[in-house]
């Protein structure tokens, strides 16, 4: 299995560097996770981040509602970040991930870790980097078939809250936009599951504000709604089945694949799920070759 590097910089001082042989590495203050950030700045679950197969590039994917929003390029990222080195910035710190294979020749001394109990201080923001140890955290805890189970039935859709209109010709523009890009995504010749769940999330906030508004469009759009979100599910149901066949079948291969669509596909709603999804596929992916 490759190895992620994961690099913590804070104005003023030294990087700390970290490497993990792990299948996804989890970051956040929370005590699940593999790489612990203890500064009021990141929330209890921040991000995860995995390297893609092959070994060249790492994949980042933010939890969803962050109160305090992970940044690139001076934006909140609000969708996963491929490539071989992904930057982002929460608070006070920059964080950088890339493939170790990347440090080859590079005279790097940091050691490789999976669950090693490690502690930097860096006393400018009063910081805790920290790699927590225990057994509750090996790679085959969610190995489990209950786990999978749980995983399978997540949902690929959970319509979010959204803020009532205030000013009602700014509304009835953002919902114009809304809907318009909502049909583009959805009309491509052959639309991605990404590309459905943002046309649902973008149907969801225009049926929510045109109810609002006491709008009589809103029966249409919402309508519409409830199809995308039915036709998700029915595709949900179906790649589900197609992965419970494949293991049926011993055919690991297929059932890695399965379980990376379907991780992209619950990620917004489940993200623990999701994850679940990922380290089967990686297992699966490895004792496949």
């Amino acid at each position: 299995m490759g190895e992620v590097t994961i690099e913590v910089f804070l104005e003023g001082q030294q990087p700390s560097v970290f490497r993990f042989d792990h299948p996804v590495v989890r970051i956040g203050r929370g005590q699940e996770c593999e790489l612990r950030l203890c500064h009021e700045a990141v929330p209890r679950k921040l991000c995860s981040v995995w390297l893609e197969p092959g070994s060249r590039r790492v994949r980042l994917e933010p939890y969803p509602k962050l109160t305090n929003p992970l940044m690139h390029a001076s934006a909140p990222l609000l969708w996963p970040m491929l490539g071989a080195s992904v930057t982002v910035v929460i608070g006070p710190l920059r964080l950088v991930a890339y493939p170790s294979s990347a440090l080859a020749g590079k005279g790097a001394n940091s050691r490789t870790r999976r669950l090693a109990v490690i502690a930097a201080s860096l006393t400018a923001a009063s910081l805790a980097v920290a790699v927590l140890a225990g057994a509750q955290l090996e790679p085959d805890e969610d190995s489990s078939t209950e786990a999978l189970d749980a995983a399978l039935a997540s949902s690929p859709h959970c319509p979010t809250p959204v803020a009532p209109c205030k000013q009602r010709d700014a509304c009835l523009e953002r919902i114009r936009l809304s809907t318009s890009r909502a049909a583009e995504l959805a009309f491509r010749p052959d639309p991605t599951g990404d590309s459905r769940l943002e046309a649902l999330r973008l149907l969801n906030e225009a049926c929510s504000s045109l109810r609002h508004l006491g709008d009589p469009r809103a029966q249409a759009v919402c309508q519409s709604l409830d199809e995308g979100a039915s036709a998700l599910r029915n595709r949900h149901r179906t790649k589900v089945a197609a992965l419970r066949a494949a293991l049926s079948a011993s055919d690991l291969e297929q059932a890695a694949r399965l379980a990376e669509e379907l991780a992209r596909l619950v990620q917004r709603c489940s993200p623990d799920a999701a994850l679940v999804l990922r380290q089967k596929a990686l297992k699966w992916k490895g004792a496949s070759r």
